[in-house]
């Protein structure tokens, strides 16, 4: 692109500068694209006014509107707390102004989104749902109803706002050209990190668009934790500073109110915390309690809330329903005119709120919809009114929402014909989870599963099978292998599968079926299948067993390295991996070459006939990130044996436990106050893996080890200041795809018929394809789970702390702390 100003102009120029209205909008549209963030296409804006003008086109492409008080806050024209929040409409502001009046249609990705920031529920904007009334002989107070209270005005905003008319409908009808839809909530339902702040990675507000793995440091308001003021104390001199009390007045008028009341400082600030009871389980039905923690300079104790905060969230709730509710009928009303639109990105939705996506009418009304992403924070805890005082909560075990999500995908998105691509991702735990506590552990269980708790579960009418994706995007979950096999294999075998995308998802250890087997060494090789090739089985199955003592004992032989870049073969000479290991599976699913088929030509030298597999898979592309093994609680039906012997290298082991101690003091510090569960089937990521494992795949598939080159260097070190040392150390990245030179299997199958009409009955076996499969027939059947279900809940209510008696025990934590 060439640019040229009149001679006229130039000579008109008595000294350099801007050459105004002169640079044409694509030249300032090609810039704005080289920017990394938009926080650079901000400044940039800044410039000058022509600047602005255009690039403000480009800059609205992607719009996300945070329908927060804090953007009630900003529309704020002093409007007083006894007015009705109908002065000020949000979304009606919106839609008049410059954005969408005069760029709606350039709006190419718009989200909205209402989330609870953690310092928001710390210290509750509601105040203390006290009501004070000053009077000049007297200042008093009581407590209010719930039918009294009302929300602080620019949240009852935002709610009024979404339930208008023109609401969120009007918004998508500004945006008519919009080719990606997002929406994105937390009503602080999930898991909470309160004082376990990572200050690399501290409570933000999480992008809608863009690197969903963004980590920055924010500023020093989102990190407080720790208030030197009660939290009563500053809701009282807020109400009598808003009530016309001179400031010098304030503390005398406090201590009037404690004189009235015969109360001091002290007592009156004081705010009940107690943890809600373990959700029941079947074996038992008596309620389970933690020992109390305190400190009053903590606001936010995630597993203590107050009364305010209960409340609090209570009111929240109303909004994010609000929000929810309004896109879908947005959607509805909408559908047909969004004509361009290929993707809906669901980035951030509470389990809780699921239920108002079982729509047909919803999913039916986007005809250009392509693609959808579905990120789901499964709800720890559920609010609601006990009475007309008082705000009840109860825990419940995260797990409980993967019905939900099976059924969204099953019933709705997965009957979609024209939705080829489709990304889901659990928000909550696994390795990218922030906090000492949390990070590494609480991973859930890919929604795959109609039966939930029946974990190993493979056959047919237990798996979620998508028979119209192409490609399949999976993050921070976990699988039980012959489960995830049997998945994957079905889809790329029978349907559509043809890429597959795997970030930080991992497999546990080898099922184990009890009634069959004590453990997996028990394991029986499976029985020979009609499409498979007799010796090629017969070798295969003679390893099945041998193969769990050989890699284990090479293990101990062999030296391990810090950055698994080099390796010596000789040590880890190449074999048929262990049965539904990750090299297994992988083997059977990959496009290209197989471990197989180069231990048997390694092992028969290279005169023999190649073993040719075939597998007729769709598959073309697998991507793995960060994956590899998570240990399950539940040793019932998966084993972790696997694991318990493996072992850092010895130079790597004082690193960790400098590392470890230094960690823990935080962690033992901090841990009283935050959410536990004893959920049996919360996975946590095993950060060592089998050295043969980690050799094979680095030298036949070329994978790397570690976070190094595949994430940032903030988000690897705020992996390590919660005390990961070595961040990714177990878990493997990289890429298969097939071959393009390589001939189509259908080809081959042809080839092959014609040489076995040709051939003799006696030439060997292995000049023709093996089919390269694994039966696991023998998981595909039902089971107990409520057997030996007594031990391994009680094994985890111990390594939580939880006990049985609450009457006696909660009396001797009152009297101690009293």
């Amino acid at each position: 692109m060439s640019l040229s100003l009149p001679l006229s102009d130039m000579a008109s120029r008595a000294h350099p500068g801007w050459p105004s209205q002169l640079l044409p909008i694509e030249l300032f549209e090609m810039i704005a694209k080289y920017l990394p963030t938009r926080k650079d296409f901000g400044s940039m804006r800044l410039v000058n006014r022509e600047f602005n003008t255009k690039l403000i086109g480009s800059f609205v492409q992607q719009l996300v509107i945070h329908l927060g008080p804090e953007l009630s806050a900003r529309l704020d024209t002093g409007v007083t707390l006894q007015d009705r929040p109908t002065s000020i409409n949000i979304t009606d502001h919106i839609l008049q102004s410059e954005i969408f009046s005069s760029f709606g249609s350039d709006i190419r990705r718009l989200g909205l989104a209402l989330e609870l920031q953690e310092h928001e529920l710390a210290t509750p904007a509601t105040g203390d749902l006290e009501e004070i009334d000053l009077n000049p002989w007297s200042i008093c107070r009581w407590l209010l109803r719930m039918d009294e209270v009302r929300p602080n005005l620019h949240l009852e905003r935002v709610i009024y706002s979404l339930e208008s008319i023109r609401g969120v409908s009007a918004l998508m009808t500004g945006a008519s050209n919009v080719r990606e839809l997002a929406l994105s909530c937390d009503c602080g339902l999930g898991y909470l990190q309160g004082p376990d702040v990572n200050h690399l990675q501290p409570p933000a507000r999480p992008p809608v668009f863009g690197d969903p793995n963004l980590v920055r440091t924010t500023d020093n308001r989102s990190l407080q934790v720790r208030y030197a003021k009660p939290y009563r104390l500053e809701m009282l001199e807020h109400k009598l500073a808003a009530a016309g009390v001179e400031p010098e007045i304030i503390p005398t008028k406090i201590r009037e109110l404690f004189e009235s009341g015969d109360t001091t400082e002290s007592e009156w600030t004081h705010e009940e915390r107690a943890r809600p009871c373990l959700p029941r389980c079947p074996y038992h039905s008596r309620d389970l309690f933690r020992a109390p923690a305190e400190d009053v300079m903590i606001r936010l104790q995630p597993d203590q809330l107050t009364d305010t905060q209960k409340k609090f969230l209570f009111m929240y709730l109303s909004a994010q329903q609000g929000l929810v509710q309004s896109f879908l009928l947005g959607v509805i009303d909408n559908g047909p005119s969004f004509v361009h639109l290929t993707k809906l990105n669901i980035a951030r939705i509470p389990s809780l709120y699921l239920e108002f996506l079982f729509h047909d009418d919803f999913w039916s009304r986007l005809p250009g919809l392509e693609e959808v992403a579905l990120g789901v924070i499964p709800d720890w805890r559920t609010v609601y009114q006990q009475d007309i005082f008082n705000v009840a909560v109860e825990q419940l075990f995260p797990t409980d929402a993967l019905p939900k999500v099976f059924r969204l995908l099953k019933d709705y998105i997965g009957k979609q014909s024209r939705i080829k691509r489709l990304h889901f991702e659990w928000h909550c735990g696994g390795e990218f989870a922030a906090g000492c506590v949390q990070r590494n552990r609480y991973v859930l269980p890919a929604p795959f599963l109609k039966s939930h708790l029946k974990v190993i579960n493979s056959s047919p009418k237990n798996l979620l099978v998508l028979p119209f994706i192409t490609h399949l995007s999976l993050k921070n979950c976990w699988f039980a292998p012959n489960v995830f096999y049997r998945i994957m294999d079905t889809m790329a075998r029978d349907y559509s599968l043809e890429e597959l995308e795997l970030e930080t998802v991992s497999l546990s250890g080898p099922p184990i079926h009890r009634e069959v087997m004590s453990d997996v060494e028990d394991f029986p090789p499976p029985p020979p299948t009609d499409d498979q090739d007799d010796h090629a089985h017969h070798i295969l199955a003679h390893q099945h067993l041998a193969q769990l003592h050989q890699y284990q004992a090479q293990q101990n032989q062999a030296p391990q390295d810090l950055d698994g870049d080099e390796v010596d073969d000789k040590e880890h000479p190449l074999q048929k991996p262990p049965w539904l290991s990750w090299c297994h599976i992988i083997d059977m699913l990959t496009p290209g070459e197989t471990i197989r088929e180069l231990a048997y030509e390694e092992r028969e030298g290279p005169f023999a006939p190649p073993l040719r597999i075939t597998k007729k898979l769709k598959l073309r592309k697998l991507i793995f990130k960060s994956c590899g093994y998570v240990e399950v609680p539940d040793f019932r039906f998966i084993s972790n044996r696997r694991f318990d012997d493996l072992q850092l290298p010895p130079n790597l082991v004082p690193l960790e436990l400098a590392a470890e101690a230094a960690i823990q003091p935080t962690r033992n510090a901090v841990a009283p106050f935050l959410q536990n569960s004893t959920d049996r089937h919360l996975g946590e990521i095993c950060m060592v893996m089998d050295p043969w494992e980690r050799a094979t795949m680095r030298i036949i598939w070329g994978f790397n080890f570690g976070w190094v080159g595949t994430y940032d260097r903030i988000v690897i070190d705020a992996a390590r200041q919660d005390g990961i040392f070595i961040p990714g150390y177990g878990r493997f990245t990289g890429t298969l795809e097939c071959d393009p030179n390589a001939r189509p299997e259908e080809e081959d199958e042809d080839e092959d018929e014609e040489v076995a009409s040709n051939s003799s009955a006696g030439d060997d076996l292995l000049d023709k394809p093996v089919h390269y499969v694994f039966d696991t027939s023998l998981f595909d059947r039902n089971y107990d789970d409520n057997d030996g279900l007594r031990e391994v809940m009680l094994f985890q209510e111990r390594e939580m702390g939880y006990y049985r008696e609450p009457r006696m025990d909660q009396f001797f934590w009152d009297q101690l702390f009293r």
